[in-house]
């Protein structure tokens, strides 16, 4: 943190061109300009962040399972729905569950 002196008699560097985290984003890109590990071209991890400042949490998770779609309800994947989730929800079944 700048001491507000400084700023007085120096200025203050606009907060917008910053990288407080030194990750290589400024802060009008990094979505959390205190933790280097979330950024725009961070993986996306099962751990409830949007890492990869998308707007989305645990999407395309690289630590994540497949799960097939079950559209109809009847407890079988489409086999052409494969999605990539940190866990089962509703909608989806395990990928063994395909036909």
């Amino acid at each position: 943190m700048i001491p507000i002196w400084i700023c007085i008699l120096l200025g203050c560097p606009d907060p917008k061109t910053l990288d407080q985290d030194g990750d290589g984003f400024i802060s009008s890109e990094d979505c959390n300009d205190s933790d280097p590990a979330v950024n725009p071209l961070a993986d996306e991890i099962c751990n409830d962040i949007d890492d990869d400042c998308d707007g989305k949490i645990n999407n395309d998770a690289i630590d994540g399972s497949l799960f097939l779609a079950d559209f109809d309800g009847d407890g079988f994947g489409d086999d052409s729905s494969a999605h990539t989730l940190c866990s089962i929800e509703t909608g989806y079944v395990d990928l063994d569950s395909g036909g």
